[in-house]
């Protein structure tokens, strides 16, 4: 009699395959870390060493998102903080 069905995959194949989703979803999950709403009483950006500043999305509690350009400077977090945003995101580097 014939089959209408391919045969199921074996024990060791499902297996690999549940290796290699979990590998691609742990690389998956530490993109969107990277790239995250990132409550302000969590942390804050780290201190810009470029001397032409970093640039990062900020989100503030009347519901808007700036963009906004942090240079080194001695007030530059408590600025965040009394702005009222609540969470920021860095922004990936320009492709070349």
């Amino acid at each position: 009699m014939a089959k209408d069905y391919d045969e199921p995959p074996s024990v060791g194949q499902l297996i690999a395959i549940n290796g290699k989703l979990h590998k691609h979803i742990k690389q998956l999950e530490a993109e969107l870390e990277q790239y995250r709403w990132i409550p302000v009483g969590e942390r804050l950006p780290e201190e810009p060493t470029n001397p032409d500043g970093v640039q990062i999305e900020l989100f503030a509690l009347d519901g808007n998102i700036r963009t906004m350009w942090l240079f080194r400077c001695e007030n530059w977090k408590e600025s965040i903080l009394q702005m009222g945003y609540t969470h920021w995101m860095p922004i990936p580097p320009l492709l070349k």
